[in-house]
């Protein structure tokens, strides 16, 4: 994404690290590519990198903590400014190769200097300047004086140090990392907006609600109580909004205005009163007499957040079309659908699926997978799809247990004991665009949330009216499979916040009702966003192109 506050920005491709990592986990190496100093100049911009020492190469690598990590030698390197103005430059590391085949940025952990360390997708994503990289992160920003100064802020002087991060998972092992430094320098450089990652859990640390403890899921989240939390998942640590949040909600999507009389709230114009909705003032104001003006509304596509992912991207929830406040009655729904029609054969398991095999080992589309994709293909695929990633949608059909009346999927275990799982056993229950990540067998990178996601957010067997999915409105759908009782069930949300699995519930059968479908998307770790999450002030795009 361009910076558009930057009135002259000329990029290095210089390489002056070139990092490889692979075999057993870790096997790094790190070589400059050039022995003479790195110089860009354009007119009064000129700056050059020089006094490189400490190659990395760390043989054998496996995965460090942060504290043996800043005991590594670093790589060092000079900055410095050659004009007589002064400049500001900022260092990227860039990351170039074949991207499915790499160790992810979210196993990589990068510091400048004693600085904190962070992992790679916590750094401010920003445009890639390298001819086939895939991603940059910018480490640091800096400025440098004019040269002809009488101090001596012209040059300054980094130690750059690398590592694999201790939670880094088994599945990164003999990947390769291949990156390179690079320098851009202009005035008045500045970050043009942030990743997702790197905003949450700045708020999260900074406001003190980021803990390390695990909840107790057999209670539900009182009013006002809310956190950011983690856990394993495929790739990692996920960290997962829990609670009464009120900081992980984002606009992303196509965007149009109306107009509604002043006599009628704009939660009743969004809820149940659309009729009172005009696409011009005008009309607005001619169609009835019991108002004295009309007002401007704008509806969009609305989400929260529902947490990090391992690998740095981020997983949300469709909320509607305007954010509201937590327990506020609202459609936070696209629709509704049944699971999976099937035939209306009651016995078959394999209604449980997201897909199914029609008995020749082709896989057919369920009904809500259907559903979800027409509207994906009609509100996000041609505008939005750059901006997300293909992920994991765990459809766990593991079975638990079965006795002579019951079939039990393995959620209904960790349902009765409260213990939740973000990890996904069985391959050919991950979901996903591409075989890489899990079955391939997926249409477009969306789905649904799991019970086991609703179960970390705050929903259990009790009503929770406060917590952040809770729309007050409707039921909703989940990804997770439950349990066969003379017919197969999948775990649904009631309309105040319950997750279920006994009996008579309020999904009994996949096929016996429609209810609620709430897409869940997967945003890339690099795009840029600015805001600070709340309803006034959501997450949205930094640079919408």
């Amino acid at each position: 994404m361009k910076n558009k506050k930057t009135v002259i920005t000329v990029t290095s491709i210089v390489a002056v690290l070139l990092v490889i990592i692979g075999v057993t986990y870790a096997y790094w190496l790190v070589t400059k590519t050039q022995t003479n100093p790195n110089v860009i100049s354009t007119g009064c911009l000129d700056i050059s990198l020089s006094g490189e020492k400490n190659d990395i190469e760390l043989q054998d690598q496996f995965p460090l903590s942060d504290v043996d990590g800043m005991k590594l030698t670093p790589y060092e390197f000079t900055v410095t400014n050659n004009c007589t103005t002064g400049v500001d430059y900022h260092i990227n590391l860039e990351s170039i190769g074949t991207e499915s085949t790499a160790i992810k940025a979210s196993a990589i952990k990068a510091v400048i200097n004693e600085n904190t360390p962070k992992k790679l997708y916590e750094y401010v994503g920003t445009e890639p300047t390298i001819n086939g990289a895939y991603e940059s992160y910018t480490l640091l920003y800096g400025t440098l004086a004019g040269s002809s100064t009488t101090t001596t802020e012209d040059t300054a002087t980094y130690e750059l140090r690398l590592w694999i991060d201790a939670d880094a998972p088994i599945s990164e092992m003999n990947k390769t990392y291949t990156g390179k430094i690079s320098v851009s320098v202009g005035q008045n450089i500045t970050s043009q907006g942030s990743t997702l990652a790197s905003l949450i859990l700045s708020d999260a640390e900074e406001n003190n609600y980021l803990y390390s403890t695990t909840p107790d899921f057999s209670k539900v989240t009182a009013d006002g109580e809310y956190g950011l939390y983690s856990a394993q998942d495929d790739y990692g640590t996920s960290y997962y909004f829990r609670g009464d949040v009120e900081t992980n909600y984002v606009k992303l999507g196509p965007s149009s205005k109306f107009y509604y009389p002043n006599t009628t709230s704009i939660e009743d114009i969004l809820g149940d009163y659309n009729y009172y909705k005009y696409n011009t003032y005008e009309a607005c104001m001619t169609s009835g007499t019991y108002w004295t003006d009309c007002l401007e509304g704008e509806e969009s596509l609305y989400w929260r957040i529902i947490r990090i992912n391992g690998d740095g991207t981020i997983r949300m929830i469709y909320d509607g079309t305007f954010p509201l406040e937590n327990g506020t009655a609202h459609t936070a729904t696209v629709g509704s659908s049944f699971y999976n029609n099937l035939n209306y054969d009651y016995s078959d398991l394999k209604r449980v699926g997201y897909t199914y095999d029609d008995g020749t080992g082709t896989q057919v589309d369920s009904t809500i997978k259907s559903t979800i994709d027409d509207w994906y293909n009609d509100n996000l695929k041609e505008d939005y799809e750059k901006y997300i990633a293909d992920g994991i949608f765990c459809n766990d059909r593991e079975v638990s247990s079965t006795s002579e009346m019951y079939i039990n999927f393995a959620f209904s275990k960790r349902f009765q004991t409260k213990a939740p799982k973000l990890t996904c056993t069985n391959i050919s229950d991950r979901y996903t665009t591409s075989k890489s990540l899990g079955n391939g067998l997926l249409t477009n990178p969306v789905g649904l949330i799991t019970a086991d996601e609703v179960m970390f957010a705050g929903g259990t067997g009790t009503s929770n009216t406060s917590f952040y999915l809770n729309s007050n409105d409707e039921g909703f759908w989940t990804l997770t499979p439950n349990y066969f009782l003379n017919a197969p069930d999948v775990v649904g949300i009631y309309a105040y916040g319950t997750a279920y699995r006994d009996e008579g519930d309020l999904f009994e059968s996949v096929l016996a009702h429609g209810s609620g479908v709430r897409p869940v998307i997967n945003l890339k770790s690099d795009v840029l966003f600015e805001g600070s999450g709340t309803i006034n002030e959501p997450y949205k795009l930094a640079v919408e192109n």
